[in-house]
């Protein structure tokens, strides 16, 4: 047995190593485990002060945590109405607000309940004070131990702020009479734990990191220079010294400096920082993760995030928050409720009820869910889901409407038809609908293979997702354990249900790969013509180019599924009606994602290059048609691509809005044809 146990769960408060008080739990011991640390308040107090995600993590949390607000629960009409007269009387919204923000930082909040006499000469409760953390610990005896009453501490006290800590200085307060707020809590700690203990260490050194960038950046703008005063013949004294110091002070904004020839200057030249902005990513998703606010709201940017993510990420932010308000409507009730029922003599304790996070009237949010799917901005499932509707037990849910045409692309199954080739109907062409985008001169050369390349990667990836999601399909169906000992095995209804579920899980995956490509394809497009508009170096694609890209890509994405997923239904139903074997379904299947894509097939037609022939080129042009955009153009001429596009001659030197003519390009398979500035 070890000869020494030691697990002290709390110690009095004392003065840390950094001049500042601790609290609570800040010792575990046993043998040779090394002691556990807690932070000082004054290590989270400057978290919170000078880290930006820091604040706004806080901050963010606390808002969405009252924002909804909510209802005082009474039997009695009487009761409830003067519930809420007291507690706008003492501004109990606002200091609920302040003690949620203490809780966060320090990982306790107090709010001290004051008793005194009411205006009718009554005992009642008269105010709310927000009582520092700091100050605060609980009763304890002449060895500094917790005293404890059936199992609880028995009482608070509170130091006075700037005296001495002894027990001359200290104000008892009635444990029933002091609010204690915990959101967080480890074991039976009777101090709760800060949001940003876990991830202090990350805030510091994202801070040291952002700090030398800065000083980085600064040295490589403003060079330090090496002075040499004197030389054997002219040896200077302190005060030549420090002459020359004051001189040359404020030489970064000086023209010039003119100094005798027994003095010599040099710079210290600094390298160029390179590739800094990566650096603080590590820590800054450590702390995102941490504090549990979703990434786009805490850094105020949608980029990288779609519509499915965000509402994933917004559920888990809402039952974290509800978590939270379980804390203080249980501590609240106890607590001030139950004094001011005794102080004033009513038959119940009111309870206090928060509104939904979430909450929106019921019929509006039917007509926004209607209006998003019928715009193919969501699937039927999220519109259902939107509403509270469970997804359809048939497969109603993944087989939406058709989608609309985009305007010069074919319908599902009609480049077959075409080829590669051009529209041979002009009538097929929308009059006046056309749109893409170029530039006063065709895109270089360089442009051009960079986005063959692309094309080529993009192709691959999509042949990549083909192939993964017919073997998944192909397992998902019969294990390759099953298919060793039943060779023949027969298809089943079953394998039906099975075939929705790869489909549903492979949504995602593609719009990811359709929406990567998208984007690059768009910078591509917004590079090649960027210099001869003028635009800075730092110009780039704006937030409403990267949300269109994202619904298409969704639109897009859905398109592909709901043709494959039709296709392969109609295999797998028209088997098990034909009770064929699983080798049978198996070859059917390959044949027909081998027409979508694949990385064995060497076919020069399938839809993966149908796709990377067109939509990257869409995406291309859009990527000119929004550097336009920034340069103040407002209208666009078309520019026939007279060696390909016959077809399209009717168009012409045609104007059109930017606006209007954002995603048409190409207009038909092949299509090269482009817009210039009138």
């Amino acid at each position: 047995m070890p000869k020494k146990k030691q697990f002290e769960a709390l110690t009095r408060v004392n003065h840390s190593d950094h001049g500042s008080y601790s609290f609570g739990p800040n010792r575990f011991e046993y043998d040779s485990v090394s002691r556990l640390r807690r932070p000082s308040p004054r290590d989270l107090e400057t978290a919170f002060r000078r880290y930006p995600l820091a604040f706004r993590g806080v901050m963010v949390r606390a808002n969405e945590l009252i924002a909804r607000g909510y209802e005082i629960v009474a039997e009695s009409d009487d009761i409830r109405e003067a519930t809420v007269k007291k507690l706008k009387a003492l501004d109990f919204n606002s200091k609920l607000h302040q003690i949620t923000i203490n809780t966060q930082v320090y990982g306790n909040g107090y709010l001290e309940i004051v008793i005194g006499e009411n205006e009718e000469g009554n005992e009642d409760v008269i105010d709310l004070r927000v009582v520092n953390p700091v100050l605060i610990d609980f009763q304890r005896n002449q060895s500094n131990q917790i005293i404890f009453k059936n199992g609880q501490p028995n009482n608070y006290i509170q130091f006075l702020p700037n005296v001495a800590r002894t027990e001359k200085n200290v104000i008892p307060i009635k444990k029933e009479l002091l609010v204690h707020l915990i959101f967080h809590r480890l074991g039976d700690d009777l101090f709760g734990m800060s949001i940003f203990e876990p991830a202090l260490k990350s805030i510091e050194r994202s801070m040291n990191v952002e700090s030398a960038i800065a000083q980085a950046i600064w040295r490589h703008g403003f060079p330090q220079l090496s002075i040499a005063v004197g030389d054997p013949e002219h040896e200077p004294n302190k005060q030549q010294i420090d002459d020359v110091g004051a001189l040359v002070e404020d030489l970064n904004v000086r023209n010039e400096y003119i100094h005798p020839y027994w003095q010599k200057w040099s710079i210290m030249e600094a390298k160029t920082p390179k590739s800094f902005n990566t650096y603080p990513k590590t820590f800054i998703a450590q702390i995102v993760a941490t504090l549990g606010v979703p990434e786009p709201i805490l850094l105020g940017t949608g980029e990288g995030t779609n519509k499915a993510t965000a509402d994933v990420q917004s559920r888990h932010f809402g039952a974290e928050i509800k978590g939270m308000q379980w804390g203080i409507k249980n501590e609240v009730e106890k607590k001030l409720f139950t004094t001011l029922a005794e102080l004033n003599n009513w038959s119940e304790v009111p309870t206090m009820e928060w509104n939904e996070i979430l909450s929106a009237d019921k019929t509006a949010v039917v007509g926004q869910a209607a209006t998003l799917f019928e715009k193919r901005i969501v699937t039927r499932t999220e519109a259902r889901e939107m509403i509270g509707f469970p997804p359809l037990s048939d497969f109603g849910d993944l087989k939406p409407d058709p989608v609309k045409p985009i305007p010069g692309q074919p319908n599902p199954g009609e480049e077959e038809k075409r080829g590669a080739g051009i529209i041979k109907d002009p009538s097929k062409i929308p009059e006046k609908e056309f749109i893409p985008a170029p530039a006063t001169s065709t895109p270089s050369d360089k442009s051009r293979a960079a986005m063959v390349r692309l094309n080529g990667e993009f192709v691959y990836s999509l042949g990549e997702f083909f192939d993964t999601l017919r073997n998944t399909l192909l397992n998902r169906i019969i294990s390759l354990h099953e298919l060793d000992k039943h060779n023949k095995k027969k298809v089943s209804k079953l394998d039906l249900k099975k075939m929705e579920i790869v489909l549903t899980d492979s949504k995602k995956e593609l719009r990811d790969i359709l929406y990567l490509y998208s984007k690059r394809a768009s910078m591509h497009g917004f590079d090649s013509i960027k210099e001869s508009q003028k635009l800075s170096d730092l110009s780039s694609l704006s937030p409403e180019d990267l949300v269109f890209l994202d619904d298409y890509a969704s639109v897009l994405a859905e398109k592909e599924l709901a043709e494959v997923g039709s296709k392969s239904r109609w295999i797998l139903v028209d088997s098990i009606a034909k009770n064929e074997s699983f080798d049978k379904l198996r070859s059917r299947l390959t044949v027909l994602f081998n027409s979508f894509g694949s990385l064995t097939n060497e076919s020069k037609k399938n839809r993966a290059k149908f796709i990377g022939l067109n939509e990257l080129n869409r995406a291309y042009n859009n990527g000119i048609l929004s550097a336009f955009g920034l340069s103040g153009a407002k209208d666009v001429s078309f520019k026939l691509s007279e060696k390909h596009c016959k077809d399209c001659a009717s168009l012409k030197g045609a104007s059109i809005g930017l606006i209007d003519a954002k995603g048409k390009l190409p207009l038909h398979p092949g299509c090269l044809c482009q817009y210039s500035l009138i």
